[in-house]
């Protein structure tokens, strides 16, 4: 445990069923006339709980350009325009309204605004963000990114098929607004994929060389939480309080790994994600018992704590076996929901494992990793991720 870090959370939480009300309440404090909405294309155009807060704005008088054409990944070219129309619009809010993709996308949006430049400045070079546009307010609709609350933001370079990410706590938005009942349009698949996200962002925080006692706090009762939850939030997707517990507890997960960073599950994922459009929790869910079995030798009574978390019985067992026994944990969980075991089920091509292995090995995540992984470690786990089981 390291006593030397820093620990920072600007974003303020408003959490509760209807809380999205208040997104005009709040703007309203502030003094908000112009408001450039961000969300994804897809069936979050159509959401009734959208439309009641876009109501609210026109009852209140403010003036909104909806900007609704960001894809799952924003890729590079739908950041430009949106930045193009928000300098047109000169807004003095901008609010995210869906999942991680249109947070992310409206994070890009509104740095570039404040702090000048092009996309590539950021992903590609060495510019920094100094300044914000405007004030940014989100409402996720999906339980598993946690970009309401984290500073991270990625975007895809389609040219490239690379995914890329940036760090810095002005991407953290000043209120995000945890409503459960938007979450009940999320389908199961989805609601599956991002919790297993979620457990991602936690396990990994918790087991990040960075890690500190707030992340270790926020991400042990994050995976509780979501062993709890994740189930009966994708088996009934109207239990309005299993998706709101998958929802707070995808934010204390962000709070997880905000310090910490990720690890060589998300180094992969990111690799999977821009090459082959695996959607980004589906990679996770995938790679996370791999990177574990891998990584659990390195901090055994580690990986213990999390199999308590998840609720396993491990007081008759020794430190390594229980450690063993988060790895089956995080597969049982998985399995239940009818995520992909490996990577041939994903259609990835076996002959690409040494291709994916270099690109991940570059990716600065993995450094964060509890066990130090290299390109010939990386390729070994995909190996195995390929077509067995780490149980097997």
């Amino acid at each position: 445990m390291k006593l030397d870090f820093q620990f920072m959370f600007p974003t303020r939480v408003v959490s509760g069923i209807g809380v999205r009300r208040d997104v005009v309440k709040e703007a309203t404090v502030i003094g908000v006339k112009k408001v450039f909405v961000v969300t994804g294309s897809g069936s979050t155009k159509t959401s009734p709980y959208l439309k009641e807060i876009l109501d609210d704005f026109a009852a209140a008088s403010m003036e909104v350009l909806w900007f609704s054409e960001v894809e799952q990944d924003p890729s590079f070219e739908t950041i430009t325009k949106g930045v193009a129309l928000a300098q047109d619009f000169n807004p003095d809010l901008v609010f995210a309204f869906g999942g991680g993709s249109p947070m992310d996308a409206a994070k890009f949006i509104n740095i570039i605004l404040g702090s000048g430049g092009v996309i590539t400045d950021y992903v590609r070079g060495t510019k920094v963000p100094t300044k914000n546009a405007c004030p940014m307010f989100f409402l996720p609709t999906t339980a598993g990114t946690a970009s309401e609350v984290s500073r991270a933001a990625v975007a895809k370079d389609g040219d490239a098929g690379e995914k890329l990410s940036i760090s810095h706590y002005l991407l953290c938005p000043q209120i995000a607004f945890l409503d459960p009942e938007p979450q009940l349009t999320m389908p199961p698949a989805i609601a599956a994929a991002t919790g297993m996200d979620a457990l991602t962002h936690a396990i990994e925080g918790f087991l990040s060389i960075n890690r500190n006692p707030i992340s270790d706090a926020a991400a042990l009762e994050a995976i509780t939480r979501i062993s709890q939850w994740l189930r009966p939030a994708v088996g009934h997707s109207g239990n309005v309080e299993a998706r709101g517990e998958m929802l707070i507890a995808s934010m204390l997960a962000g709070i997880g790994f905000l310090g910490p960073g990720t690890g060589a599950v998300h180094g992969v994922a990111h690799i999977l994600g821009g090459q082959y459009g695996v959607p980004h929790g589906v990679a996770n869910a995938v790679m996370l018992p791999y990177v574990m079995e891998y990584s659990r030798i390195a901090e055994p009574a580690r990986f213990a704590r999390i199999a308590k978390a998840m609720g396993e019985p491990i007081d008759q067992l020794t430190v390594l076996e229980a450690s063993y026994a988060a790895v089956e944990a995080v597969e049982m969980l998985r399995g239940d929901l009818g995520i992909p075991a490996t990577l041939e089920e994903l259609g990835i091509p076996k002959a690409d494992l040494p291709k994916i292995a270099h690109l991940a090995s570059k990716q600065r995540n993995v450094q964060n990793n509890i066990r130090k992984v290299n390109e010939t470690d990386i390729l070994a786990i995909l190996e195995m991720a390929y077509s067995s089981h780490p149980s097997h």
